[in-house]
């Protein structure tokens, strides 16, 4: 390693009395952070135990013949859930997104039940157990496990035992987007406890850890062994130097994780290959496959074959509402760019006024603040266009609700990209060809990400991510977020 390279790390102020390096910082890097994973199994338990038992409740009431004491001889299956999801490296979970944690969870949870459910039936030995009540239970299990996981790193995210300390390697530069990136998203669990950088120009605090002597560092992590992941930011670092680290230092960790200095977007499913020898990067588009595009319209067709027969009646009421508040039709039909562009018209219960083009162009005139943020958005925080059941519809999402029609007709997709104008595609710029790549869709990554709040750039950027990152856990986890959305009303205007 070179001689300017620097060390700054979180220390201790005073050195213990009495031992052999006193005078030296003591360096600090956690020694209970073992309690996430424990925390969270315990939670993983719990709401798996809860739901168990919520399932036997419930169709005890419906069904009057089975004994809920029966339904403890089950207990293993506590066991054998806590073990596989160890496997699956769910405990602690450290640096793995959401999505991919939830996929997870969800292929335990349906493999355990699986397991369980076919022992019981094919060998029928001892009390017999309600389909049912495993039905029931592997529905609640599937969305409460994760939901409870979710709210579990909430609560402890700031806890200074939460999370696993690790080591940043690279210029100042690629160290300070590393280190606000780990603090935007505590709930990877990824804590920044050292910086190890050459940079003469590197700052003497980043994030207000203090810089000492390399050669303080790279002993005590050989001995002690604290620290498991090390994250180096590969920005302007020649080969020479990635291979000195992996060959030096970084052999004083478990986990090494190498952030490319190449233009690659952020995606859940690359994966890395041995080319004889060479390193690949294998990054796959899903959502030209076929199969998968087969797969992504069943379900909503099934979804369809549920949601309608619910939805018809209240569709009634809502426009018996709407057409008593207001002059004009019910349903409206906007101009939107969909699958490879073409265009169709997106169906939406009416919310404005029938001369809204009118209003707003006398709106923006008038007030530059207001035309300020559409320019900026294409949407108005208080929006003069809006009647006033419109203006309720909106702030419950209501409504998008005839959008169902498009789903039916092929147009659009339950979860996809936000649907956009063909004025708008000029501001996708080489990332339209992305956006046409999948049907838009009536809930999104930036309806459950901030919706309105959110920049136009915001929003371009998710609606690319959620192309090139398509898959049926992403789809479910935007529909369990949405719902959380709508009821919060976060965003919505």
């Amino acid at each position: 390693m070179n001689a300017g390279l620097q060390t700054s790390v979180l220390i201790e102020p005073k050195p213990r009395p009495g031992s052999a390096s006193a005078g030296a910082p003591i360096l600090h890097f956690g020694r209970w952070y073992w309690l996430t994973g424990v925390v969270l199994a315990a939670a993983d338990l719990l709401v798996f135990t809860a739901c168990g038992a919520s399932a036997v409740w419930l169709w005890t009431a419906v069904e009057n013949q089975i004994v809920p004491g029966d339904y403890l001889a089950l207990w293993p299956m506590l066991l054998v859930f806590l073990g596989v999801s160890a496997m699956v490296k769910l405990y602690p979970g450290v640096g793995t997104h959401p999505v991919e944690e939830f996929r997870r969870q969800g292929l335990v949870i349906s493999l355990v039940f699986l397991v369980f459910a076919t022992g019981t039936f094919m060998f029928k030995q001892g009390p017999i157990y309600s389909r049912a009540v495993f039905v029931i239970a592997w529905a609640l299990c599937f969305i409460a496990v994760p939901i409870a996981r979710t709210v579990t790193k909430l609560i402890f995210k700031k806890a200074s035992w939460f999370g696993y300390p690790a080591v940043i390697f690279g210029n100042s530069h690629a160290i300070e987007r590393l280190v606000a990136q780990l603090g935007r998203y505590p709930n990877l669990g990824l804590r920044a406890r050292a910086i190890v950088t050459s940079d003469a120009a590197a700052p003497a605090q980043i994030a207000s850890i203090p810089v000492i002597d390399v050669q303080t560092l790279i002993p005590t992590l050989r001995e002690a062994g604290k620290v498991p992941y090390a994250l180096v930011g590969t920005e302007n670092m020649s080969r020479e130097s990635i291979k000195h680290l992996l060959e030096g230092p970084l052999q004083s960790f478990r986990h090494v994780i190498l952030i490319p200095d190449l233009p690659l977007p952020a995606t859940l499913w690359m994966t890395g290959r041995d080319l004889g020898g060479m390193l690949g990067l294998e990054i796959e588009h899903r959502l030209l496959d076929p199969s998968r595009r087969l797969v992504k319209r069943s379900l909503d067709l099934l979804a369809l074959a549920i949601l309608l027969p619910v939805f018809l009646p209240v569709f009634a009421v809502l426009a018996a509402v709407i057409k008593l508040d207001s002059k004009g039709p019910v349903l409206i039909g906007l101009r939107r760019v969909g699958y490879n562009g073409k265009i169709f018209h997106q169906m939406k219960f009416r919310t404005m006024v029938t001369n809204n083009d009118h209003v707003l162009r006398d709106a923006l005139a008038r007030d530059p603040a207001l035309k300020k943020e559409w320019d900026e958005t294409q949407k108005l925080r208080d929006d003069p266009r809006l009647t006033r059941v419109g203006r309720w519809l909106r702030r419950a999402s209501i409504d998008e609700l005839p959008q169902i029609f498009n789903v039916l007709l092929g147009q659009m997709s339950l979860v996809g990209p936000r649907p956009i104008t063909t004025g708008e595609t000029a501001k996708y710029e080489d990332l339209a060809s992305v956006y046409t790549k999948s049907l838009p869709g009536m809930t999104g990554l930036w309806q459950v990400s901030g919706r309105n709040d959110l920049s136009y750039d915001d929003r371009v950027t998710l609606d690319a991510y959620y192309v090139r990152n398509w898959s049926i856990w992403l789809d479910l986890y935007i529909v369990i977020k949405t719902v959380w959305v709508v009821l919060t009303g976060r965003g919505a205007y």
